[in-house]
């Protein structure tokens, strides 16, 4: 069968798919629950040493002396421009009039947070002073924990969609299966139609109705992946039946016509 053969719609199948599609379909299915398994898991490991460096700096500010004398820092204060003020600098404290100790402070706030220059306060343990924190490190626990709820949200967003998302592609290619085998190819009007350019490329979403179902929206890039238009582009044939529906692009893909 060839798109030229069709004369008259509707068309009856039963309808080939094209041979590369599913094979397609399942490649695509697991890299993407493989990637977003990888982004789930490395983001609740960088959320578990957060959590982790949290506690510790509540630790010692809770249970630590504090130093005497005057504290002297030196590092930077780096601002980027979506609002995180990252600090890296070496703190120096007095745990006695005779012991000066030193540790290495690396965090990040965000939005607001001491400058370079602002008063800073250490504490440290007893037992062994290098292990000290700065004022300005346990100050930042709030922020740092509503980070940590957030991280872990999407975290676990994205772990949950490394199974959602390769799960509705293979059903999308179950449905399509089942329409190729008792679909129609029908006419649908397009309703409406709304163009985004999108770096290089035009977004179309075009509003299409089918009798007795409801509207549905399908976007494309324009001159890529076109629906097969018909009547001066007012129409589009998809493959339909109460199972569901599937634009078909100009050329009949993903069916073999």
């Amino acid at each position: 069968m060839s798109i030229a053969s069709i004369k008259s719609f509707p068309h009856s199948g039963p309808f080939t798919i094209d041979g590369s599609y599913a094979p397609k379909q399942y490649i695509v299915a697991f890299l993407l629950g493989i990637s977003m398994l990888v982004l789930g898991v490395g983001l609740m490991w960088v959320v578990s040493g957060v959590f982790q460096d949290v506690r510790r700096v509540a630790r010692i500010w809770s249970s630590g002396e504090a130093a005497i004398g005057e504290v002297v820092y030196k590092g930077s204060v780096r601002q980027s421009k979506y609002g995180f003020r990252h600090y890296d600098m070496t703190v120096y404290f007095f745990s006695s009039p005779q012991q000066r100790n030193n540790f290495h402070a690396k965090f990040t706030r965000f939005i607001y947070g001491p400058s370079e220059g602002d008063a800073m306060k250490v504490r440290y343990l007893l037992e062994n002073p290098n292990i000290a924190v700065s004022s300005w490190q346990y100050e930042s626990r709030f922020q740092r924990w509503g980070g940590i709820i957030f991280g872990g949200l999407l975290s676990l967003g994205l772990l949950r969609y490394s199974f959602l998302g390769p799960r509705n592609r293979l059903q999308k290619l179950r449905k399509l299966k089942n329409l190729a085998r008792s679909g129609q190819l029908v006419p649908a009007k397009v309703i409406s139609n709304k163009a985004v350019r999108i770096n290089k490329s035009v977004h179309v979403t075009i509003n299409v109705g089918l009798p007795n179902i409801n509207t549905f929206e399908h976007t494309f890039v324009l001159g890529r992946n076109d629906p097969w238009f018909i009547a001066g582009n007012s129409m589009i044939i998809v493959i339909y039946s109460l199972g569901g529906v599937h634009v078909l692009r100009k050329n009949g893909y993903p069916l073999k016509l």
